[in-house]
């Protein structure tokens, strides 16, 4: 997206979409308990909110 407006790549940003939060912290966010072992399919996960 950047390269099509005209903008270089410097480099990746490979921890960009990585948001750090306890666990207290997820539980709020997105409603889900978080009480087991494996993956957990975040529903929406990337699109803003107004928190």
């Amino acid at each position: 997206m950047h390269a099509k407006a005209g903008d270089n790549i410097h480099r990746i940003a490979s921890v960009s979409m990585t948001v750090s939060g306890s666990l207290t912290q997820w539980r709020e966010w997105t409603g889900l308990p978080f009480d087991g072992d494996g993956d957990i399919d975040v529903r929406h996960d990337v699109e803003p909110r107004t928190i």
